[in-house]
C-alpha cells in the first residue's frame, strides 16, 4: 500500500494521459453543469471538463461502453451518443476532434426525452439507426469501431490508406475449431479481445 487519493467525483472509467488523467462519468451527473469527461492533473484536481451530459441518457451507462483507447501514446475518447472521436495528448491540452464516423443512412438522428419515454419510438430508432459506439480503436492500417444495430454487434473497419470501409458480423469462426466470436471486451493497436462461453466452443 502506498497512498489513497480521493477522486473529485464518480467515474465509470478512467485513463492515464501524460501529466494526469481523464475520467468518464458515464452520464452520471452529481452537480448542475457536470460534463461527461474530466481532465485532471496528477493531484486529481479537475483542470477542464468536456462533453455535455445528454439529458436523454442521464444516469444510463452500458457496461460494454469502453470510451477510451490509445494509439501511439495518444488517448482517444468518445461519448456513448454521437459518432465523434476526440483525442488528447496530455493533461495540459484541449481535446481535439480527430474523426467523425459515418454510418451513412444509419447515422443517429436527433431524439428527445419524449422519444426516450416512448418504448415503441425507441425500438424504432434502435432498429433503424446506429445509436451507440461501444468501442473505438486506431491501428497502423485501420480505424475500428464496434456498434450495435438491430440487436446485433458489428465491427466496422476503415482502411486509412485506401479509404474503403467494411462492416463485419461477429458471428462464427470456421477453421480447425468452430466457435462463436464472443463478446468483445477490449481492443488495442494489435489485438481484439473477446470472451467466449466454454459451452459455445465445439
Amino acid at each position: 500500500f502506498i497512498e489513497t487519493q480521493k477522486l473529485p467525483g464518480k467515474f465509470a472509467r478512467m485513463e492515464c494521459v501524460e501529466g494526469g488523467y481523464i475520467g468518464y462519468r458515464g452520464n452520471y451527473r452529481e452537480n448542475e453543469g457536470d460534463e461527461n469527461f474530466c481532465i485532471m492533473g496528477r493531484d486529481m484536481r479537475i483542470k477542464d471538463s468536456f462533453s455535455k451530459i445528454n439529458s436523454n441518457r442521464e444516469y444510463e451507462y452500458h457496461a460494454q461502453t469502453l470510451p477510451f483507447s490509445t494509439y501511439k501514446g495518444k488517448v482517444y475518447f468518445h461519448n456513448d451518443t454521437g459518432l465523434d472521436i476526440y483525442g488528447i495528448g496530455n493533461a495540459d491540452m484541449q481535446p481535439s476532434l480527430n474523426y467523425v464516423l459515418n454510418c451513412g443512412e444509419h447515422n443517429t438522428p436527433s431524439f428527445t426525452r419524449k422519444d426516450m419515454d416512448d418504448f415503441g419510438k425507441m425500438m424504432e430508432l434502435y432498429n433503424n439507426y446506429v445509436m451507440n459506439i461501444y468501442q473505438f480503436q486506431e491501428t497502423n492500417r485501420y480505424l475500428l469501431f464496434l456498434f450495435l444495430y438491430q440487436g446485433i454487434y458489428y465491427l466496422n473497419k476503415y482502411d486509412k490508406s485506401s479509404g474503403e470501409s467494411e462492416t463485419l458480423t461477429l458471428d462464427y469462426y470456421i477453421g480447425k475449431y468452430f466457435f462463436n466470436f464472443g463478446r468483445v471486451v477490449g481492443m488495442t493497436e494489435d489485438c481484439i479481445y473477446s470472451i467466449v462461453d466454454a459451452n459455445l466452443i465445439y
